[in-house]
């Protein structure tokens, strides 16, 4: 089920999209493994005064549960901007999640939960005429959690209580350039995310 009154797909300045989808298998319905999969997502742009600028808040929940493919699970690359996103539903980059906050997410490479907000900020910079109209810079903080069903009746070992709860920081950097072709994404968030490993 989608929701869509944005005023571009593309480069949106105003309106909400959200979108509710679930995955469903069943033995009663000829398949070898019973799972359920849900998410949701909500993102609301809100245009603020004066030369163009906008605001984004995003909101994002999911839960797979029962005998979920590893592939229809949440990864903290679908999650978390500072590692490189899955392609075809392959997971390319094997590095754990950043674990700025110090706590049990350095376990979950992969989990049956998932959650993210976050708030993102974008301005135009040049508008132009011809192949490229206009070139825009944005930032976007946030936070996710990922995590399993199990983390609550089996806690990980070596844990404080506090650390238990597995969420960590995401935030990304860049530029989108709208083209007569459409509209490019660069994002620097890839590069922060191996500088910080790498420190």
């Amino acid at each position: 089920l989608v929701f869509d009154e944005r005023d571009a797909p593309a480069l949106t300045r105003s309106g909400t999209f959200a979108y509710v989808r679930v995955n469903l298998a069943s033995s009663l319905l000829g398949s070898d493994y019973n799972f359920f999969r849900a998410e949701g997502l909500v993102r609301h742009w809100v245009p603020l005064p004066g030369w163009e600028h906008t605001l984004r808040f995003s909101g994002f929940a999911g839960a797979a549960l029962d005998e979920t493919p590893f592939y229809y699970r949440f990864y903290a690359s679908d999650l978390s901007d500072l590692l490189p996103s899955r392609m075809l539903e392959l997971n390319l980059d094997r590095r754990s999640p950043l674990n700025l906050f110090r706590n049990a997410i350095v376990e979950h490479r992969i989990g049956q939960l998932g959650a993210r907000i976050d708030l993102e900020y974008q301005v135009q910079v040049v508008r132009a005429e011809g192949e490229l109209r206009s070139f825009w810079i944005y930032a976007n903080l946030g936070i996710y959690m990922l995590g399993d069903l199990a983390d609550f009746s089996r806690p990980i070992r070596g844990y404080t209580p506090a650390d238990l709860f597995p969420v960590d920081l995401t935030f990304d950097l860049g530029a989108r350039i709208d083209t007569s072709i459409g509209v490019f994404n660069v994002g620097f968030s890839n590069v922060l995310g191996f500088i910080s490993v790498g420190g």
